[in-house]
Formats: structure tokens, sequence, C-alpha cells
């Protein structure tokens, strides 16, 4: 999502860049709060992790880098 706003973005004014570099950036900064959140829930509630949940979010995180270089 962010590297579609991105290059969306590309042509608009200094302005717009701006918004969408803040916006972004809240959202690198939600990402960062729920991993802290998993990794606190994690130490207090350990578990054994479910490989197929991780495999389906490595496919899903390879097709995501397939695409945006193939837009490159």
């Amino acid at each position: 999502m962010t590297y579609g706003i991105s290059f969306y973005a590309v042509a608009w004014g200094t302005a717009g860049k701006a918004k969408v570099a803040l916006f972004k950036g809240g959202l690198i900064l939600l990402a960062a709060c729920v991993v802290v959140g998993q990794l606190v829930y994690r130490i207090w509630v350990p578990t054994t992790p479910i490989f197929e949940v991780m495999g389906a979010f490595s496919l899903l995180g390879l097709l995501a880098n397939s695409v945006c270089l193939y837009l490159l």
C-alpha cells in the first residue's frame, strides 16, 4: 500500500508529498506498535508458532515484493 501511495504521489507538489510521507510514517508507527504488542503478549503467553500461518505470510510478502519489482 505504501509503495502504491508513493508512486501515485510522485507527480504531486511538495505539500502533497509531505502529507503522503506523514501518512506513511503513521502506518509504520502503527505497525511498530502492533509488533511491540505482539512481543509483550508472546512473552506473557508463550505458544508454538503455527507454520501454516508463517508460510502464508511469507508467500504474501514474496508476492508483494515481486509485484513491486515488476512495476519498477
